[in-house]
């Protein structure tokens, strides 16, 4: 509203694009537009839901079915078979898999069916204003929602792990792409935790309608850098990083001539029409108040639950009373029968050819990161339990319940370590060193100025 000049009577805002018709391109791309984001906002409701079971609940994500599994499981063979001649997918989730893309064009071909039978339906219409808002609402609230789960998960450094031993002792040139992010990732806590402020940021401006925009642009830029790290890098959940980068493009433009205009030119831009989502009162009040509110809730679980987590893993990640980089000097099998070090499972999975199942390196961190080098040069992960005393040790691999070690376990002097008792049922002895104390990514810092320089 704006008043008069008199300043005596409210006169209301005239704004000629909010009152125009939409044209036929327009209304035939937002029909489409609305059934496609329909069909990802369902997406995104299912990997809230998983979120949730994983973090809250610690449940297994193969359990967890989503709202339109049971129609995808059927569309998705008949389509990758009849329509694109491919074999029939294995049915699994939403991921940069055969199954993943062919869902994609299966969302598209309905999205693209609906359009057509919408136009048809509903050809005399002329605009689209009210559901347009409503449409507007809902992606920015499960957006929103969605960059606090990523975002919570860096800010309490949970989603890259830490640098434990194991990870450090891995050679670099030995890490495919996924890990060699998450492993920069775990060695830049600061950045990680600055990534997933600013996607919570981001949330909590899409939770203002009159903030939108802004964060949507901000969105924009978060989930661009996120994309270009999945493409880089090969994480393996392109597809559904692109689609929130697509939510953040669609709420940008639908303001995009104001946008436009205040980049581009240095004309006035006038105060943005606000569409009411309904003819009630009641309804425009409760939805401006609650869609606030339920996502600060989603952060506020989301952030307790990720509190008690991280607090978990830091438990489960104390040091071993065996901590340390062990490199074996001396590797003797003592008994009269001898046999393989490894299950068939194991070397398998390994690699492992004959005469490599010895050890050259026995890596501690914690009881549940801890791995020996093998002779084939490859880390193999275990469990490690160490009795009270610290007198005995278990060794079990995750790999192959089979695989079992139990030694005793003798500190002979500093920096020393005497391990006699059964690998996989074989009789064995070792002589160990501890290797460097301090690995020098540890104890680097960051430095205004350079040391030396002087």
């Amino acid at each position: 509203m704006i008043l008069s000049a008199n300043m005596s009577a409210p006169q209301p805002v005239r704004n000629d694009d909010a009152l125009r018709p939409w044209s036929l391109p327009e209304r035939i791309g937002f029909r489409f537009a609305f059934c496609y984001m329909a069909l990802v906002c369902i997406a995104m409701v299912d990997v809230l839901k998983l979120f949730f079971v994983i973090f809250a609940f610690h449940g297994e994500p193969n359990g967890i079915p989503g709202m339109l599994d049971p129609f995808w499981n059927r569309a998705v063979p008949w389509t990758a078979v009849h329509l694109m001649h491919l074999r029939a997918p294995k049915l699994m989730a939403d991921g940069d898999t055969l199954y993943g893309y062919v869902l994609l064009a299966c969302r598209i071909l309905l999205a693209a069916g609906a359009t057509l039978v919408w136009s048809w339906l509903d050809r005399r219409r002329t605009q689209y204003r009210v559901l347009l808002a409503w449409l507007r609402r809902a992606v920015s609230f499960l957006l929103a929602c969605v960059l606090f789960t990523y975002g919570i998960d860096k800010v309490f450094p949970m989603q890259f792990g830490r640098l434990s031993l194991v990870r450090l002792s891995e050679r670099v040139g030995d890490l495919d792409l996924f890990n060699l992010l998450w492993t920069f990732m775990a060695g830049s806590t600061a950045y990680t935790i600055f990534s997933g402020a600013t996607e919570i940021l981001a949330g909590l401006f899409l939770l203002i309608p009159r903030f939108e925009t802004m964060g949507a642009l901000l969105s924009i830029g978060v989930m661009t850098n996120v994309v270009v790290l999945n493409l880089t890098y090969d994480v393996p959940v392109k597809l559904f990083a692109s689609h929130l980068l697509l939510c953040a493009l669609f709420l940008a433009a639908c303001n995009w001539r104001r946008i436009v205009g205040v980049l581009l030119s240095y004309r006035a831009i006038g105060a943005c029409p606000s569409v009411p989502l309904s003819c009630h009162r009641w309804v425009n009040q409760a939805a401006a108040t609650l869609q606030p509110a339920a996502g600060l809730v989603v952060l506020m679980l989301l952030s307790v639950t990720m509190f008690h987590n991280y607090e978990a893993r830091q438990a489960r990640s104390s040091p071993s009373p065996l901590f340390g980089i062990w490199v074996v000097d001396e590797f003797r099998l003592t008994g009269t029968v001898s046999g393989p070090l490894l299950t068939p499972k194991v070397a398998s999975d390994l690699h492992v050819g004959p005469g490599e199942d010895r050890w050259q390196q026995l890596i501690i961190d914690s009881a549940q990161e801890s791995a020996v080098r093998l002779g084939n040069g490859l880390l193999d992960s275990i469990t490690v339990n160490v009795d009270a005393a610290g007198k005995t040790a278990t060794f079990t691999d995750p790999g192959d319940p089979a695989w079992r070690c139990d030694l005793r376990v003798e500190r002979p002097g500093e920096g020393l370590l005497n391990l006699d008792g059964r690998i996989n049922g074989v009789a064995a002895a070792l002589r160990l060193h501890t290797a460097r104390d301090e690995l020098r990514l540890l104890i680097s810092h960051f430095h205004w100025v350079l040391p030396g320089g002087d």
